[in-house]
């Protein structure tokens, strides 16, 4: 019963695309803050606030912030990062198929 209420072709899509609108830019300028503070030898933001800011959906922004500040990062926040990308490709793979099968 819960999923074919959150898989509503409607509003679900909508708000997940405005969740990513709003979160991305502020996801790719935190990475870039992150990288200004590596190159000043200045504390960085901390591995969950990346996380949970791809996790709500800056995703996007988050991937390009890593392509383009080149952040290395240890290998646990990669398999965390790239297990929250997965997530939601996957969701957006069940949002797709409830516009196709009916």
């Amino acid at each position: 019963m819960l999923i074919p209420w959150l898989l509503a072709p409607g509003w679900t899509m909508r708000l997940y695309l405005l969740l990513l609108l709003l979160t991305s830019p502020v996801a790719l300028l935190l990475y870039r803050v992150d990288a200004g503070r590596r190159r000043k030898h200045q504390p960085l933001i901390a591995p969950w606030k990346h996380h949970m800011l791809a996790f709500i959906g800056g995703w996007p922004g988050a991937w390009l912030g890593r392509k383009l500040f080149d952040e290395r990062r240890p290998l646990g926040f990669l398999i965390l990062f790239w297990l929250i990308i997965v997530s939601h490709l996957a969701f957006l793979n069940l949002v797709l198929i409830s516009f196709i099968l009916p």
